[in-house]
């Protein structure tokens, strides 16, 4: 396993290193995720993730919206016909993982920030293991500036949903009840901020640009809330805190928490069905269609393509 770091080498770069390592083997060992299969674990600050992105992942594609911005990344390929891993994990939650580990040797006598430190790890582990098991669905959305096709975006963000889903699954046995309300509060926060700024465009409804802006808002919002649901829902499951119901994450629509419960008897068999997840988003999209109409916005299909209107 090597260990990168996206940052200046200084006195202590070895020990972080080495416990980069211990911490990435012991989390590993624990998920059943092979050890010779992890190529490369790697750090990086804000100001170097995205050059480490391109260099590790050949790709310029990582979370950074309106809802999220993401803190790893991981992929796999496969090399005479076994994977090779590698993680990239923002520098800042291994700082968490140091702090925590000075705090005591139990998680849940961390800090709640902290304890996200280990269930971030564990999740790109998570994918790692998913990445050998599952097979993968891939699937461009297109150029934002040229075509909307929401077909597209339902077939990409239904493989993310997996994905994430996949990477919970494997990772639940780190997720804690501080740790829980600590990541709801975060999330209400982004949505809540995303949701006004969809609000907002009501104000040009009459722009057909803004029109184009609202589409591709909107239908974004909406998949990321139902993924991060699903992974809120995970993360609890098999928890002594498994029953606290998931409230609405954005303020103004406090009906949304019980709308989205929709989404658990699907998230429930996946849960047992698991690693045979349905190819089709069919129960997905049936509540998709019927819950953009709480965001006020309607689409619908003409010769021409998509359209975006208000409802």
């Amino acid at each position: 396993m090597e260990v990168k770091l996206y940052f200046e080498r200084g006195p202590g770069a070895s020990t972080i290193e080495n416990i980069v390592r211990k911490a990435v083997t012991d989390f590993a060992s624990q998920m059943g995720v092979s050890l010779e299969s992890i190529r490369t674990v790697a750090l990086a600050g804000d100001d170097d993730y995205k050059r480490a992105v391109k260099e590790l992942f050949d790709s310029d594609s990582f979370t950074n919206n309106d809802y999220f911005v993401g803190v790893g990344k991981s992929g796999t390929i496969y090399n005479n016909g076994y994977p090779e891993h590698t993680i990239l994990i923002k520098s800042i939650i291994f700082d968490w993982y140091i702090q925590g580990c000075y705090t005591s040797s139990l998680i849940e006598e961390w800090e709640p920030e902290h304890q996200m430190a280990p269930y971030i790890i564990s999740h790109e582990l998570g994918h790692c293991k998913d990445n050998t098991i599952r097979s993968k669905i891939s699937g461009a959305v297109g150029d934002q500036y040229n075509t909307f096709n929401l077909d597209e975006i339902h077939r990409r963000n239904y493989s993310i949903l997996q994905e994430e889903f996949s990477a919970c699954f494997h990772a639940v046995s780190f997720y804690s009840r501080d740790q829980y309300h600590y990541e709801l509060a975060n999330e209400k926060e982004a949505f809540s901020r995303a949701y006004k700024k969809l609000v907002n465009f009501k104000n040009d409804k009459d722009d057909a640009d803004q029109i184009s802006n609202v589409a591709w808002h909107a239908s974004g919002l909406l998949w990321s809330y139902i993924v991060q649901f699903c992974k809120l829902w995970v993360g609890k499951k098999k928890t002594e805190f498994e029953k606290d119901k998931i409230p609405s994450l954005i303020d103004g629509l406090p009906f949304l928490g019980e709308r989205f419960s929709k989404l658990v008897p699907t998230l429930e068999e996946w849960f047992y069905i698991y690693p045979n997840l349905p190819q089709e988003a069919s129960n997905f999209l049936y509540i998709w269609y019927d819950l953009i109409e709480d965001f006020d916005v309607r689409f619908s299909e003409n010769a021409q393509g998509w359209c975006c209107f208000w409802k």
